[in-house]
């Protein structure tokens, strides 16, 4: 069964797993402002999703998912989606640090949140009792 985990709550437990994120790693260790939360299951991590906040801005630094099923990503998605990300009224997402990318974007359209517009992408939409603006730089 996949879990989702907080990394700062259980470094010991998952500096012990099967890990294939290395070099992504070795950045949420050098930055205590960067929180994460792995998707594991048999003591193997499948996923990861990294990010910075402030009051009402997040910034997510990390968004991978390897060797799985597109049903536990989307699931994935959707647990960080509606616990975390939702929260924020501004959302900066670095397109080069998701993967799969079709899966992720593919979600921020079904949840109405993005609207193409040439290159730059910010989005406004209502959510709950704020707006939710999503930068892709």
């Amino acid at each position: 069964m996949y879990k989702i985990i907080s990394y700062n709550y259980n470094e010991s437990l998952i500096n012990s797993m099967y890990n294939c994120f290395l070099e992504e790693f070795d950045e949420i260790k050098q930055n205590k402002n960067i929180f994460s939360y792995l998707l594991t299951n048999n003591n193997t991590i499948y996923g990861i999703f990294s990010y910075k906040y402030q009051t009402d801005k997040i910034d997510i630094v990390l968004f991978k998912t390897i060797n799985i099923l597109e049903y536990y990503t989307e699931n994935f998605i959707y647990t960080i989606f509606s616990n975390i990300i939702l929260e924020f009224d501004y959302v900066y997402i670095n397109k080069n640090k998701i993967n799969p990318k079709y899966i992720i974007l593919g979600e921020l359209y079904n949840y109405n949140l993005i609207e193409e517009n040439d290159k730059l992408l910010l989005y406004k939409k209502k959510h709950r009792y704020n707006y939710f603006n999503c930068l892709f730089y």
